[in-house]
């Protein structure tokens, strides 16, 4: 961030962060335990940066519950599976620009790029600390998802928040 702010570069209102992570150890319940954990936690995920109003209607809408009901109802185990939960109906080659993209998580770019992004953050910012928080909390929560999916965080732990705990408290118990 030094590097760029050194070099004079610069953000305005329009500019957004959006933090990528590596879709390749996702299968279709790894991305479903994500959307759910983010969508339990989504006005913590909201409220921690400050997404404004506008931005939550635009740019970085929640988790569409239809997707969740979806999920509920097939349980996708497959890439595949997820694809038709995400998009309603299969669809193999999805347009970069498809409408749900914008959403805070979005799950276009893993069948389009093969990553996840998360889109939860304010605009115009180059602070390196909250460029580092916000990597720190979505990247987090994909290792959580993946964890989940083994039950190796909560393994021999009582633990009264399983599989609600976002940020991975029961870890530290």
């Amino acid at each position: 961030m030094r590097a760029l702010r050194d070099a004079k570069a610069r953000t305005d209102e329009k500019t957004g962060l959006h933090v990528h992570i590596g879709g390749e150890k996702f299968t279709g319940k790894t991305v479903a335990i994500l959307l759910k954990l983010i969508y339990k936690q989504e006005e913590l995920v909201f409220a921690a940066p400050g997404v404004s109003e506008e931005r939550r209607t635009r740019y970085t809408r929640p988790i569409d519950p239809q997707v969740i009901a979806r999920i509920e109802r097939s349980r996708p185990q497959t890439l595949q599976q997820m694809n038709r939960v995400w998009y309603g109906t299969f669809t193999p080659n999805p347009p970069r620009y498809h409408e749900s993209r914008y959403h805070i998580v979005n799950v276009n770019s893993l069948f389009v790029r093969g990553t996840i992004e998360f889109r939860a953050y304010t605009s115009g910012n180059l602070h390196a600390g909250k460029i580092k928080a916000a990597i720190l909390q979505h990247g987090g929560a994909g290792v959580r998802a993946l964890l989940l999916l083994e039950d190796l965080l909560c393994a021999g732990i009582p633990c009264r928040q399983r599989g609600q705990c976002l940020f991975a408290k029961c870890a530290l118990k």
